[in-house]
């Protein structure tokens, strides 16, 4: 009987966060259209620390982070018994996250608000096959944002609030100077965490529980 209802437990946790997320995605789509005409009210984008919230979800900025932490890392990183430099390991997860953002644009093709006065568009696949340039689901800087955010988390989660602040800043005004829906910063938030803890297994669990050599010495 324990055994029945413990796995009656791991079943039913998937199931309710899975309707808990497509709840919350109903809402945002919901919520799409009111919030972009509220976004028309407020331009922010001439603000520096607008400017500086967008740069969270700029590519380059968390390669140079990664960049600085490896070379900061991995002298130690054998002393400490780590499976690779933490730099590494963000550089891996925005690239990752930066890669399936753009392949998910060209199969959605959802355009931006601002294209089409706050209506969805979807383009078709004809037009434009191969270039992204105008989608805006999922949104690709809120993604990157979120990809270090949940990565860091992960790396120094005692630091967890400064982390979330840039990855729901970068949102906030991706969503503010209208360039997205809710719904494409909302989407971009739940890929990132479960691609962040796809890479996190595959990179740092895997490596932690593969057996290590030993040597003997005669």
């Amino acid at each position: 009987m324990t055994d029945l209802t413990t796995s009656s437990g791991h079943v039913l946790k998937p199931v309710v966060i899975l309707l808990a997320l497509l709840a919350g995605l109903l809402l945002c789509l919901w919520a799409d259209r009111p919030v972009y005409h509220l976004s028309m009210m407020h331009d922010s984008s001439d603000k520096d620390w607008h400017r500086m919230f967008r740069v969270c979800g700029f590519l380059p900025t968390w390669l140079i982070v990664g960049a600085g932490l490896w070379l900061v890392e991995t002298a130690g990183r054998h002393r400490r018994g780590a499976p690779m430099p933490a730099g590494l390991l963000l550089v891996i997860n925005v690239m990752t996250n930066a890669l399936v953002v753009e392949g998910l644009k060209l199969l959605i093709r959802r355009e931006r608000p601002n294209l089409h006065d706050g209506l969805y568009f979807f383009r078709p696949f004809h037009d434009k096959s191969w270039s992204s340039g105008g989608f805006g689901m999922p949104s690709s800087h809120a993604m990157i944002a979120f990809a270090a955010a949940w990565m860091l988390c992960r790396l120094y989660p005692r630091a967890w609030p400064v982390w979330m602040l840039a990855g729901f800043g970068c949102a906030f005004v991706r969503v503010g100077n209208h360039s997205h829906f809710i719904s494409d910063v909302y989407v971009a938030i739940i890929l990132s965490f479960f691609l962040t803890g796809l890479v996190w297994r595959c990179f740092v669990q895997a490596a932690a529980s593969a057996p290590r050599e030993t040597s003997s010495h005669a």
